[in-house]
């Protein structure tokens, strides 16, 4: 299970970054004469591979990670309470002693985590995607749509992680319901 959970987290911190690079990349485009040529040209030749393709994974890896931090940073700031709440969920869960449950809480935190990580990251490839238009007029209508589509997914993170967030406390209380005998009082561990 270890080595999943750290192929997972690799795989997750590289697409966070990807995505983040993409926007930028079209943010750079749309604004700069020459750039995609330019680029077109390097990325072309022989040792484009060879010297750029791993430590852009890298790169992609290190800028994830990153944001996926200062999300994490930020969402505690904004919400106190749900970090705390999430580390009373960890202790009940504890206590419980389910590997339902502790897997349960971990696939919903885990979801909650990645659909944070990609708030900044989808916010810019919208904004990138948009400023495409300058550089592809004829396709003006289908920028603007697909923009809106990334912002409104975007949009919606913060609902759907209150959503999972209300899940993660579901599960502790599900744990407590377990800890507690037929009287309702709770049982010693």
């Amino acid at each position: 299970m270890k080595v999943e959970g750290t192929i997972e987290k690799f795989a997750l911190a590289v697409a966070i970054g990807s995505l983040l690079l993409l926007g930028a990349f079209l943010i750079v485009d749309s604004i700069t004469d020459g750039f995609l040529e330019e680029f077109e040209k390097y990325s072309g030749s022989n040792a484009w591979a060879v010297v750029a393709a791993i430590p852009a994974v890298t790169f992609a890896y290190i800028l994830g990670a990153f944001v996926q931090v200062l999300s994490d940073l930020a969402i505690r700031r904004m919400s106190p309470k749900a970090e705390d709440e999430e580390w009373q969920v960890l202790e009940r869960l504890a206590r419980a002693e389910s590997e339902t449950l502790t897997s349960q809480y971990d696939e919903i935190r885990r979801a909650k985590k990645l659909l944070e990580g990609c708030l900044f990251p989808l916010l810019v490839l919208a904004a990138g995607i948009f400023l495409e238009r300058a550089r592809l007029p004829h396709l003006s209508a289908l920028l603007i749509t697909c923009s809106a589509a990334v912002a409104v997914a975007a949009g919606s993170i913060p609902f759907i992680a209150s959503r999972l967030h209300k899940a993660l406390v579901r599960v502790g209380n599900i744990a407590d319901a377990i800890n507690k005998d037929p009287k309702g009082r709770t049982v010693d561990a």
